[in-house]
């Protein structure tokens, strides 16, 4: 476990310091910004309602919940739980771009999970290769944590697994399960009007 730990501070110290540079603060600082990814998500709402198309925003719906259960759970359980202070609590050579370094509670980041399960949740929901291009912007996402200062790597790799896992949870709950009872009961009335039909041609 110490092991881990101090490899945690290390690669935190090859981001957050080694690759430090003023034209890279801006465009981290976007990517960590709330009001920015608010404004996309209002964005991608209006455009949803100006196509008319049902399955986009029942997957926005699904996206906005799995967001909010998982920044729930993890400001609200995981983090007081494990207690895990932010870098710039715990070191001292910590390159802080933020006006501050924001709350106590470090693991996990809660900007990394809420991210991987809004990407999880396009991902299962459209089935299409496009969706997984939001993989790599939330690793920019997490990479944006590290480099302001305000998260361990560690921190932000958890995000990713229990985001990925409430994401799972939540399509499965209110896309997939739904979808597959639907699909069952379509089923159950094609025998039936087979059954019907076949009943009478026989006693035709």
């Amino acid at each position: 476990m110490t092991k881990l730990l101090q490899w945690d501070q290390d690669i935190f110290r090859s981001i957050n310091q080694g690759l430090a540079s003023t034209w890279l603060d801006s465009p981290m600082l976007l990517l960590s910004s709330d009001l920015f990814w608010g404004a996309v998500s209002a964005l991608f709402l209006l455009v949803i309602i100006y196509l008319r198309k049902r399955h986009l925003f029942t997957m926005w719906l699904l996206m906005a919940l799995s967001a909010g259960a998982t920044d729930l759970f993890t400001y609200r359980v995981l983090k007081p739980t494990i207690d895990r202070e932010r870098p710039c609590y715990q070191l001292t050579d910590v390159r802080i771009v933020p006006p501050s370094c924001g709350g106590t509670w470090s693991f996990p980041s809660n900007h990394a999970a809420n991210g991987m399960a809004v990407a999880t949740v396009a991902i299962l929901v459209t089935r299409r290769r496009a969706a997984w291009l939001l993989v790599p912007i939330i690793f920019l996402v997490g990479l944006s944590r590290v480099y302001l200062g305000v998260h361990f790597p560690g921190d932000v790799i958890a995000g990713f697994v229990v985001g990925a896992c409430i994401g799972i949870m939540v399509t499965a709950l209110g896309y997939l399960g739904p979808k597959a009872l639907l699909a069952e009961q379509q089923r159950r009335k094609t025998r039936e009007s087979q059954k019907g039909r076949t009943f009478a041609c026989v006693t035709a």
